[in-house]
């Protein structure tokens, strides 16, 4: 007794301090953290727009079964919740008068859990309406049934479990058919009312913690064997008891269990529960689903020779899938694994003959069986060098190819083998022996039959496509699916590998490697867990780390002293490294001339060439910026037609640094913008003051745009 009274000591001291309810495990069920509570109904008013008929208000009556306590931090189970709505006269009506003879569909609930005070926690709940016929000219009732799905409380105080807006979503049956697709139907809760549909309790246990990362590690036809992270306690954990279902079928003392007797090609759910020495229990674990190996046991007669025929057993091992979809009516390949048991016989045949060692490759012959007809498929599978040994098995391992389905139900059959195996001697040569094994008559060869199966689900993602790429990220999009249900997630896959979900129709992936190739999909989700099919995968390549672009040029630069613009036209050819950010560049300007007024009065034109530094700069948050030295040289200068100065050795060095605006794409080129100052010039004669008075100075601009060439990569 002595850990109840530590517990109950515990629970009182909490109950006189705060006034919580707290509960140790004895006192809750085993299995399922929950108090049941009495069903309740509730009717509250509705304002409904229907189609073409406009707004009416409708009354719903509602019926639950909610719990009454749950358990702090552990899932609560789902309940079932019926919602009754009773349409008016003038709604049926109003409905007939278009055509309408019935209805069904779907819906969601809009509901809330919340303390007072506390921030409510939202709750959808879905609902599905069987068809239902309009009469006439009398009210009808709409009867929607769903599951409260499950939730976790964090908090001990009571809860109120209120309803709201209801959204449903109908398809009317006319004289031309069911709509094909289906007609919204908002209903707003009327304001004022009391929407409180029950009040549930938040319950603190005191148990030991939940064990974690329950997985299977082992499976076989007739077992599967499990693996879990330990409980903690103050009091020592002494079983876990593993449970399909309610049923419990293993306890053991240690973080392992193998639960045998179970059916090949069968899918189970187990949980784990930790239980200590005083009877205290855990919450279960969360579950986990396996399917068993099909293990089918055959008769063969295989040939062999100098012996003869020999009777061969082989145990076959494959999870084949057990129906397909009528849109997608291909299986996927699955493997196939045979184990052959040799005779002593054989195996002495072998030993007499010189061979140490045995290897095969296998056709593992099949019948594919349907209305239609009957098709020979087979399954590649190999045998590896497997040393000759008494009580020697073959196994031979491949893959069942995939088979298009035509009608269901379609069986699957397994026949005769062919192989072609090679006899390893001792001295290192090999003999080839090509024999068959043959199906002994009268036996159940089927590995699978296969059905089909309509499921019910949200329309695929559509054109899944690149917006963008660098060198480390690839923006996605795609057109968004369709279902009863809102959509609340869009999850998107690299392989098996989810690797972002987002609420709308765009990801951006980052993280990934320079001029790489990867192929991504894209699967719908909606609040109750229901997923679409993955969408057509999109393959990216993303950028190379480092790039070369190479650019015409093209712009004007205003001289502020001058009051007059010069024409720029050049190219460009840049480096950037992506990962690091930077970049260089070579630039070429071609010479052009400029129209000024020497001293304010004077006209003159002076021929200008250009000589540029290597450009060098960042590429970060998409703007590009870039900074050079820039040698100008006024090789001549005339007033009038008549040279005043001018040369090779009339020139300046202007440091130049250009900018471009937010979302620059190096492969697209575009804008870039600068200010810049012209120093005096020198080496121009008797006319260089006059030049230095007219040009130099700050507050020169300069605007270009970079056009990609042919030759950009």
């Amino acid at each position: 007794m002595r850990g109840f009274r530590i517990v109950e000591l515990l629970t009182a001291t909490a109950i006189a301090a705060t006034g919580m309810l707290v509960l140790p495990t004895s006192s809750v069920a085993s299995v399922g953290p929950v108090t049941a509570a009495d069903p309740v109904r509730h009717t509250v008013n509705y304002r409904c727009v229907f189609p073409l008929i406009g707004e009416h208000v409708v009354p719903v009556e509602f019926e639950a079964d909610p719990p009454d306590m749950v358990e702090v931090g552990a899932p609560s189970p789902q309940f079932d919740v019926k919602l009754t709505a009773t349409a008016s006269q003038t709604v049926a009506e109003g409905l007939r008068v278009i055509g309408a003879k019935a209805i069904k569909g779907g819906g969601t609930v809009a509901t809330t859990l919340a303390t007072n005070p506390g921030t409510p926690l939202p709750i959808t709940v879905p609902v599905t309406i069987p068809q239902t016929d309009i009469p006439n000219s009398a009210p009808f009732d709409i009867v929607m049934t769903g599951k409260y799905p499950s939730f976790t409380l964090s908090a001990w105080q009571p809860h109120e479990l209120a309803v709201g807006d209801i959204g449903l979503s109908l398809f009317v049956l006319t004289d031309s058919g069911w709509t094909f697709d289906p007609v919204g139907v908002p209903c707003r809760l009327e304001p004022g009312q009391n929407a409180v549909l029950a009040v549930i309790n938040g319950v603190l246990v005191e148990r030991p913690t939940q064990p974690g990362e329950l997985r299977a590690t082992a499976t076989t036809p007739t077992s599967v064997s499990l693996a879990w992270r330990p409980s903690g306690w103050m009091f020592p954990i002494v079983a876990y008891d593993v449970f399909r279902g309610n049923e419990k079928v293993a306890s053991v003392p240690g973080t392992q269990a193998t639960v045998n007797g179970l059916a090949p090609g069968t899918e189970y759910t187990f949980t784990v529960q930790a239980r200590d020495e005083y009877g205290y229990t855990s919450r279960m674990s969360e579950p986990v689903t396996v399917h068993t190996k099909s293990g089918i046991a055959l008769t063969y007669r295989c040939a062999f020779p100098l012996i003869g025929e020999q009777v061969v057993p082989v145990v076959y091992d494959a999870d084949p899938p057990r129906w397909v979809e009528p849109d997608e009516p291909d299986t996927p390949a699955f493997p196939i694994a045979a184990g052959m048991a040799l005779p002593q016989r054989v195996v002495d045949a072998f030993v007499l003959a010189g061979t140490v060692s045995v290897s095969s490759k296998v056709s593992i012959g099949s019948l594919v069986k349907d209305v239609d007809g009957v098709r020979q498929t087979a399954a590649p599978a190999t045998i590896p060098d497997t040393p000759v040994a008494p009580g020697m098995v073959l196994t031979a391992s491949g893959t069942y190819p995939a088979q298009h389905i035509r009608t269901t139900p379609t069986t699957f059959t397994l026949e005769n083998i062919q192989l072609e195996t090679y006899l390893r001697k001792a001295g290192g040569w090999v003999d080839v022996l090509t024999h068959q094994c043959t199906l002994e008559p009268g036996q159940d060869n089927v590995l699978t039959t296969i059905g089909t199966i309509i499921v019910e689900r949200p329309t695929t993602p559509g054109n899944p496509h690149a917006t963008a790429t660098s060198h480390d990220s690839v923006s996605l999009a795609w057109s968004p699916s369709g279902w009863w249900y809102p959509i609340v997630a869009y999850d998107v896959f690299r392989g098996a590998e989810k690797v972002a979900s987002v609420p709308g129709t765009e990801a951006t992936i980052a993280g990934l490697a320079p001029d790489t190739e990867y192929t991504f999909t894209v699967q719908a989700r909606d609040g109750n867990g229901y997923k679409s099919k993955l969408s057509a995968p999109v393959t990216v390549r993303t950028r190379p780390a480092v790039a070369q672009h190479a650019y015409t040029l093209a712009g004007t630069s205003t001289l502020a002293a001058a009051r007059t613009t010069v024409s720029l036209t050049g190219n460009a050819a840049a480096t950037l490294d992506l990962a690091a950010g930077t970049h260089t560049a070579e630039l070429t300007l071609r010479p052009t001339k400029v129209t000024l007024l020497l001293a304010g009065v004077l006209p003159a034109e002076a021929d200008v060439q250009f000589a540029t530094g290597p450009a060098t700069g960042t590429l970060a948050g998409g703007v590009l910026s870039t900074a050079s030295t820039v040698t100008i040289t006024l090789t001549r200068v005339t007033v009038l037609g008549l040279p005043i100065a001018g040369g090779p050795t009339c020139r300046t060095a202007a440091n130049v640094v250009l900018r471009s605006g937010a979302g620059f794409d190096p492969a697209a080129g575009g804008a870039l913008t600068g200010t810049y100052a012209i120093p005096p010039f020198t080496g121009c004669g008797a006319a260089t003051n006059m030049i230095n008075g007219t040009v130099a100075g700050p507050g020169n601009t300069v605007a270009i745009t970079l056009t990609p060439a042919a030759a950009s990569r």
